[in-house]
């Protein structure tokens, strides 16, 4: 069932997604709302589900964790083995996020681990706890995101670049007390620096410290709130792209396509069956067939196939669910 939300709702949705960190008295400034009324929309979107969670992105290639998406078909699949997968993945130490998608693949997984063999590792014991269930699957390695801001959220026609991550990396060595902030940031993103002194036995100073030079290194990219969005009649796919002739002024002709379309919030580079990933989110099903037309007219040089998802639900974002 959907609610309706009014232009100030999206727009304390679109602040809270752009920078989750910032205090409710900031937010007010940019919306016009009073602090207190920013802290009882916030806690009415929660307690309706809306917002489920703000979550810390992390750059996990910095610390040395290498990422695949895996594309699952499934069978043997019922109502009560689709929960007791759901539940799997959820409690998984590896994956980081997965959804349920309507289309060629079941349910898409996001795994992460200490190097390619570890990864490797982690992978084959997932198929075998789950290979009554799995007729195939395929994977992908992510090179490059580009995520961007929800513009469609406040009604702009473009979509600035929001946070960057991949690519080539020097792995940096945390201690325990950074990796216990990362744990407490990626549940939640807005717990205050007290509470997470408190948590932890440091002081709030060191906290601060911490965090700030986490973001220094480039390990905290920010935030993001993790949405229901069928309650907000927002529809996601995600769109596999085969191209014909991929180099690197392609990608970035990709990348300038997903900053000038508010429905485009990630761009994400892959090695595997295709080469790029678009994921979309968009408030009708009428608007998904000119936005892929508009990608076909202006690429029609360089797509050679084009596969779409489209997004039941996803159940998991934790960038740092390791023990």
């Amino acid at each position: 069932m959907s609610i309706n939300l009014d232009l100030k709702d999206r727009k304390l949705i679109y602040e809270l997604d752009v920078d989750g960190f910032q205090s409710n008295f900031s937010i007010a400034k940019k919306i016009g709302l009073s602090k207190q009324v920013v802290g009882y929309r916030i806690k009415r979107l929660e307690q309706e589900k809306i917002i489920r969670k703000v979550y810390t992105i992390l750059n996990l290639e910095k610390l040395g964790y290498y990422g695949q998406k895996v594309y699952f078909q499934l069978q043997n699949i019922n109502e009560e083995k689709e929960k007791e997968l759901i539940n799997y993945f959820k409690q998984h130490n590896k994956v980081v996020w997965f959804g349920i998608y309507e289309g060629r693949y079941d349910f898409v997984v996001s795994i992460f681990d200490k190097g390619r063999v570890e990864l490797d590792k982690t992978l084959s014991k997932i198929l075998k706890d789950l290979q009554e269930y799995i007729t195939d699957f395929d994977l992908t390695t992510y090179t490059n995101v580009f995520a961007f801001k929800k513009k469609y959220l406040v009604k702009q026609k473009s979509s600035e670049l929001f946070s960057q991550f991949g690519g080539e990396e020097k792995e940096i060595e945390l201690k325990e007390t950074e990796k216990n902030i990362l744990k407490i940031l990626c549940e939640d993103a807005r717990v205050t620096n007290t509470d997470i002194a408190e948590n932890l036995g440091i002081s709030i100073d060191t906290s601060i410290k911490k965090i700030k030079d986490l973001r220094k290194l480039g390990i905290i990219q920010g935030s993001r709130v993790m949405l229901d969005k069928r309650k907000m009649d927002i529809y996601e796919f995600k769109v596999l792209l085969n191209l014909k002739n991929y180099d690197p002024n392609i990608h970035n002709k990709f990348i300038n396509f997903s900053t000038n379309n508010k429905y485009v919030v990630a761009c994400i580079k892959t090695i595997g069956p295709w080469n790029l990933e678009l994921d979309i989110e968009i408030p009708s099903l009428d608007l998904f067939h000119p936005l892929l037309l508009d990608l076909k007219t202006e690429f029609a040089d360089s797509i050679k196939r084009i596969e779409t998802l489209m997004l039941h639900d996803e159940y998991k974002y934790n960038f740092y669910p390791f023990e």
